[in-house]
């Protein structure tokens, strides 16, 4: 379901919302992502307002039954997100910030 008429939630929604559309000959149809304009997220800040947001009131220990520091899970979230490497045109790289299309960066924002 939408958020208002020209938005989607996921694409699922959009291919829905196409499949009802009916455009008139000499119309162009347009999708912009607003999450690919935000390319440069800094890493240590995401993962502290991950921590702080997933620790407030205790919420992830209590949902997982865990007992985890915020320290724990700051060290945690940095070993799955830092140093991850990729291959562009044969030439190796490092993310130095979140990848796109990261369930961190929705749940940082």
């Amino acid at each position: 379901m939408s958020l208002n008429q020209r938005t989607v939630t996921d694409v699922f929604d959009f291919a829905s919302e196409v499949q009802e559309l009916r455009i008139s000959p000499g119309n162009i149809l347009v999708s912009y992502d607003v999450s690919s304009l935000f390319t440069n997220v800094p890493l240590d800040e995401t993962i502290e307002i991950v921590a702080d947001k997933a620790l407030r009131d205790n919420w992830f220990n209590s949902a997982y039954d865990l007992n985890i520091s915020k320290q724990d899970l700051v060290d945690l979230l940095g070993v799955a997100t830092k140093g991850q490497l990729f291959q562009f045109n044969g030439a190796l790289y490092e993310q130095t910030d979140l990848a796109m299309g990261s369930p961190l960066r929705a749940f940082a924002s």
